[in-house]
């Protein structure tokens, strides 16, 4: 029999999918408000009685048309007794709407899970337990109890569904897998006169595709490096059934990497490429609210999805597009980011930006999924890698101004007056917060401070049901909404904060009003390093990777075995010309004195052949002068 492995978390769904996009739907992630919560849940629950047990493993194997499917998982409390209790325990910045949540849906994700270990429990000892959701306050730490029965006829009934379901999908990923090994077997390179350094480039990046060494590779520009690279990376992910992710720094570099995949499937490669589209972009509202309240694109977003049969819908194209997410969001009034994230399953291709693997608050999970196995891994694609350390400290910092928030203050007036108040308490509240930190600062110069854990849980909480309370009333989001801006603020302080560690310092700059507390992320290497090991092969590259030793540390290459290589350009040397002018100087503190020198080397280069040139300037300032 094949057999299949799911957590608990990943198996109890609802079957079909039902619900809204919304911080609380169960689905994704809720907003890290700090694991020491659930921790001080289960101490407590440990003292008050030592019969308590946390984190007890449990797990069990369904056999269903010719499948053997595992589900494990581990409660989070379990008292033995007759009967016994199982509790779950959930944390919320406002626990009242995940009360509401857990309330209006019987088969929310987080009651399907308790069910599910309450069902196991009764499935080996043949009695029912009793069922409690716990759900803390990440800004009062006081928690209230949700507790529900497991009826087991009507769990029996969603079970026989979702194991269905989860057979269905197993059956379209054995598909899959088998139909890009086929591919891979008649793989072939889509230009007929690749360069020499082309075919370097490749052997050496194939060779060392081992499912241990990352590489570290700089090739300039003009050698075809990205062909080169996709190549042996696909070909070896498709021999195992699997895909690559191939990242960038900028949406506008996406369009390299979507050529080539086009070439490759010139050549006769069934293969799909999908480049995920900025959420901003593809949003049909003034503002990027994913919120039932707010957007009818969210609302019910799940249901209707799953009751028209998107997702079998769009795998039938060969390459999905911007205008294909937004032909079907508007079509079946779903949110077209959404949508265009439940189709990457099916590509062999995925094109993204950085942020979508390297943030906190990434989708690696789905992007890199492949059916229910963990045996095997995508491949790793990192283009213009030199990019990428400055960008993963920037996803790690934060910063509150009081400029800022003044600013925002502004934009208040006019809001229903209890949506008002609640905002400037919140604005007031964070100004004395920031004050306060940078009361060591002598006024004039930028000095280091330390964060008070407390104070930040209950501002981040009061940010959250500050955006609950004013989408709940009457008032019309406005372009840069200064609500939503402020909310923003705190969520991005929040996230910063929850991973601070001696990589990060916390700074307070005075300024005339008031002043600016930041969270710098220095080296965000072990957080890199840590999404590698996720991935079969990591290749990186750029045309400006060296010295590899300091690239490979600030790229977090340095803990795994990792090869570095280095390609010369293709152009022939002796067709370059370097000329060098002493006599002008283009140093800061000279320029003032060279713009007429430079304006008149640059008229006199130009006029000895006719022809296109760039010229190449340091600032727009410079340009402009």
């Amino acid at each position: 029999m094949k057999t299949i492995q799911l957590a608990i978390t990943e198996f109890a769904l609802p079957a079909p999918r039902t619900g809204s996009i919304e911080t609380y739907s169960g689905y994704g992630p809720i907003p890290n408000v700090g694991a020491e919560l659930h921790a001080l849940v289960q101490d407590q629950r440990m003292f008050d009685n030592p019969s308590y047990i946390s984190e007890k493993w449990t797990a069990h194997t369904f056999e269903k048309d010719g499948y053997k499917i595992t589900v494990s998982g581990r409660l989070d409390g379990f008292i033995p007794g007759h009967p016994a209790r199982i509790e779950e325990i959930k944390s919320a910045y406002s626990p009242q709407d995940l009360l509401k949540a857990l309330l209006a849906s019987p088969e929310h994700p987080y009651r399907l899970q308790a069910r599910t270990y309450a069902y196991l429990h009764w499935l080996h000892t043949k009695e029912v337990p009793e069922i409690n959701l716990h759900v803390i306050s990440a800004r009062t730490r006081k928690g209230e109890d949700f507790a529900f029965e497991l009826e087991i006829p009507d769990y029996e009934l969603w079970l026989d569904r979702r194991l269905s379901e989860v057979i269905a999908d197993a059956k379209v990923f054995e598909a899959l897998k088998k139909k890009r090994k086929k591919t891979a077997k008649t793989f072939v390179f889509p230009f007929a006169e690749p360069r020499q350094g082309q075919i370097d480039l490749m052997h050496t990046v194939e060779k060392n595709l081992d499912g241990k060494t990352a590489q570290l590779i700089q090739a300039p520009t003009g050698l075809g490096k990205t062909a080169g690279v996709l190549f042996p990376v696909l070909r070896e992910a498709l021999t195992r059934g699997e895909k690559v992710i191939y990242l960038t720094p900028k949406n506008s570099q996406h369009a390299v990497a979507e050529d080539a995949v086009r070439r490759l499937q010139e050549t006769g490669a069934k293969v799909r490429g999908q480049t995920i589209h900025a959420k901003a972009k593809l949003c049909f509202k003034e503002q990027v609210l994913c919120n039932p309240e707010y957007c009818e694109y969210a609302r019910d977003h799940y249901d209707k999805v799953s009751r028209n049969d998107l997702v079998a819908k769009l795998a039938k194209k060969k390459n999905l597009t911007f205008r294909s997410y937004q032909k079907y969001g508007r079509e079946f009034e779903v949110c077209p980011f959404e949508l265009q994230l439940d189709t990457l399953q099916r590509a062999d291709v995925v094109i993204c930006d950085y942020n979508y693997v390297f943030s906190p608050r990434n989708i690696q999970g789905r992007l890199a999924a492949n059916g229910f196995s963990a045996k095997t891994k995508a491949n790793l694609i990192i283009d213009e890698a030199h990019n990428l350390p400055a960008r993963a400290n920037d996803y790690f910092s934060a910063r509150l101004s009081s400029e800022e928030l003044r600013d925002l203050q502004l934009g208040l007036a006019g809001l229903p007056a209890s949506v008002q108040g609640l905002a400037d308490e919140l604005i007031g509240d964070t100004l004395t917060f920031i004050t306060s930190a940078g009361s060591e600062s002598d006024g004039r110069k930028p000095c280091k401070t330390q964060l008070d854990t407390d104070s930040i849980l209950d501002l981040a909480a009061r940010a959250h049901e500050l955006l609950a309370r004013y989408l709940e009333s009457a008032a019309q989001l406005q372009v840069n909404d200064a609500v939503l801006n402020l909310c923003n603020l705190w969520t991005e302080f929040s996230q910063s904060h929850a991973s601070l560690s001696e990589e990060f310092f916390v700074s307070f700059t005075p300024s005339p009003r008031g002043g600016v507390l930041k969270i710098t992320c220095c080296d965000a290497s072990e957080w890199l390093n840590e999404n590698y090991a996720k991935f079969a092969n990591v290749v990186a590259f750029s045309a400006t990777v060296k010295p590899f030793d300091y690239y490979s540390r600030l790229l977090g290459f340095n803990h795994r075995h990792f090869v570095n290589a280095e390609f010369t350009s293709p152009f022939p040397r002796e067709r370059r010309k370097l000329l060098i002018i002493p006599q002008v100087s283009t140093k800061y503190s000279d320029r003032e004195a060279n713009y007429g020198k430079i304006k008149d080397g640059i008229e006199r280069i130009i006029a000895i052949q006719p022809g296109n040139y760039f010229v190449f300037f340091p600032s727009f300032d410079f340009l402009s002068r």
